[in-house]
């Protein structure tokens, strides 16, 4: 009898076939329907923009700083108040920096790359303690501002009070209609010529009275909403710090694998 070939060598070649893992293509290619493969060398260098992109970010954080920083007016309270505002509102950049940086998806990493991870965690530590450093300075400054504010404000009453005063006394002293009329003119209020002068000084006693007032309360209206939008900046700056200071302290946490091996 002639000796015929087992079909059973075909099927097991091709199930060895079919389960080989599939490698990535040294090139980009398109696949059976219609997609493509990404190369190592093609999806090394989408990777690689990451760190690249977290760099850039730290880099415009620096000069962020540079510029908000100087030159320094360290005597001025509301100045310091709006640099830490505007450093707490651009903490998004360093965040997101040190992300792209220390996201990685190699199972190896060069000595000299490591040292570098291991400054940068490090780094973030810094950033960590300057952000809770601006708490105290922030809790500072706004009680320094509150009373620059206040002594605005009691100044311009005061001035207010002298004014009206003055003007009371020139009333007072007033004999002619042209005195009058520097007076109405002051208050913007025209007279009525057809009464007489002591009718016309009541009138201008009592608009005297009333614009004193309005003068008042809008002095006060203005003085409650410094107060209201101060309280509101003081309660965005200083919480904004902290959880600043408290994601950096996250992502320092985070990679400490950079800071175990020393070699």
């Amino acid at each position: 009898m002639a000796d015929h070939p087992t079909s059973s060598s075909d099927p097991v070649q091709t199930s060895s076939s079919e389960t080989q893992t599939p490698q990535r293509p040294s090139s980009s290619s398109r696949g059976k329907k219609g997609g493509y493969f990404l190369s190592d060398s093609a999806f090394s260098k989408s990777l690689a923009m990451l760190p690249l992109a977290g760099y850039a970010l730290l880099s415009f954080t620096v000069l962020d700083f540079v510029y908000l920083l100087f030159p320094p007016r360290l005597t001025d309270p509301v100045w310091q108040f709006e640099v830490m505002t505007n450093l707490v509102e651009r903490v998004w950049a360093p965040l997101l920096g040190f992300v792209f940086i220390f996201y990685n998806r190699q199972e190896r990493i060069e000595r000299s790359q490591m040292r570098q991870l291991r400054f940068l965690s490090w780094l973030a530590l810094l950033f960590a303690l300057f952000y809770f450093g601006l708490l105290p300075l922030g809790i500072g400054n706004t009680w320094r501002i509150y009373q620059l504010n206040e002594g605005q404000y009691n100044s311009q009453i005061a001035q207010q009070a002298q004014q009206f005063q003055t003007l009371r006394d020139r009333l007072e002293d007033a004999d002619t209609i042209d005195d009058l009329n520097v007076i109405a003119a002051f208050l913007n209020r025209p007279l009525a010529f057809d009464e007489s002068i002591p009718q016309l000084k009541q009138q201008l006693a009592e608009q005297i009275d009333g614009t004193e007032q309005n003068a008042i309360v809008q002095l006060q209206t203005q003085w409650e909403n410094q107060k209201t939008n101060l309280f509101k900046n003081f309660i965005k700056l200083n919480l904004g710090a902290v959880l600043s200071g408290a994601w950096l302290i996250i992502i320092w946490r985070w990679t400490r694998w950079t800071r175990k091996n020393k070699q």
